[in-house]
């Protein structure tokens, strides 16, 4: 998914991300997705092991990867 990020975005360009955490059924993830043309399109998550809220120690476990590629 990053490489189709960086084939898709001009340098320079301005991407927006946003963080969320949804349960889906038992699970519990949060993801950090690409907004793109009005969508948000998922491009990193994790499965937290515990239910409710993240802890900044998760948002930080998922936007690491993203700011790396």
């Amino acid at each position: 998914m990053i490489g189709w990020i960086k084939g898709s975005v001009k340098q320079n360009k301005v991407i927006y991300l946003a963080i969320d955490r949804t349960k889906w059924q038992s699970n519990n993830i949060l993801m950090v997705s690409m907004i793109w043309l009005k969508r948000a399109i998922p491009i990193y998550w994790k499965a937290l092991e515990k239910q409710g809220n993240s802890t900044w120690e998760n948002q930080q476990f998922v936007l690491t990867p993203v700011f790396a590629a």
